[in-house]
């Protein structure tokens, strides 16, 4: 405001709101930890592998975890991904850092269709767009010869919506939109066809918020911390204002006029 009459004493305390109001912002922008959970099924060993459930409960964000049955032993990262400063993102990033089937001599037979499930649960965000990235690094058989395994399906999924793709051979998709409710649970899923022993896969799902982009509810927010900011600066000024109109106000209690 130009030219408004504001006393000294109200323009300090319109500094101290100002500062009060960006720290409840960011307080309440503040993204919520979501909950993570492996689940591996394996229907030539009887579905559930018990021995591969997991969770975040002792590392909230991340589970790094191995485990095996008869036809295949696996290593496995999970991550929660958060995006943009003060903006909560559903990211997931899982990585397949380790996935071998075993020798036929372990008990194992194939082909073996597993299907390996990572779950982030306890989301809040908007409704709005995600991306996901699919990617398999390796399709390897371990003893040299020439069968690797597949094909191998990596899917990325929010709430109702995915996005899919079966893999035959090595390759990353380019980013691929993924619709999103409002605080949908995002999952990643890998689906993998062993066709003999001593084969083994390495593979990536990683789904993310668009970078650098305010989500709805966060401008929500800003705006509505910003007019209530505008209103009261508006009427402390009118306030001001009023009391310097006093007649024969002693020179003490005289308002002085500052530019902003």
């Amino acid at each position: 405001m130009i030219g408004q009459a504001v006393p000294r004493l109200m323009r300090s305390s319109a500094k101290t709101h100002l500062v009060a109001g960006g720290l409840l912002l960011a307080t309440l922008a503040a993204p919520a930890q979501a909950t993570l959970t492996l689940t591996v099924s394996d229907p030539k060993t009887g579905g559930i592998v018990t021995a591969c459930n997991a969770n975040d409960s002792a590392t909230p964000g991340t589970i790094i975890t191995s485990c095996s049955d008869p036809d295949f032993s696996l290593t496995l990262a999970a991550n929660s991904v958060l995006g943009s400063p003060l903006l909560p993102a559903p990211g997931l990033s899982t990585n397949l850092t380790a996935l071998n089937s075993f020798e036929s001599s372990s008990g194992g037979s194939f082909p073996d269709t597993l299907t390996f499930e990572i779950m982030q649960t306890g989301l809040s965000y908007p409704a709005g767009t995600l991306s996901a990235i699919l990617a398999v690094n390796g399709l390897l058989n371990t003893a040299g010869g020439s069968m690797t395994p597949g094909p191998v399906t990596l899917t990325a999924k929010a709430g109702a919506n995915q996005v899919s793709n079966p893999f035959s051979m090595t390759g990353t998709l380019p980013s691929m939109p993924l619709m999103a409710a409002a605080n949908a649970e995002t999952d990643a899923i890998f689906a993998v066809t062993f066709t003999a022993p001593s084969q083994a896969v390495l593979g990536s799902i990683v789904i993310t918020a668009p970078p650098g982009v305010p989500e709805p509810g966060s401008l929500a927010l800003l705006g509505t911390a910003l007019a209530g900011l505008g209103v009261w600066l508006a009427s402390a000024g009118a306030a001001a204002a009023g009391r310097c109109r006093e007649p024969n106000l002693p020179p003490e209690r005289a308002c002085r006029v500052d530019h902003f």
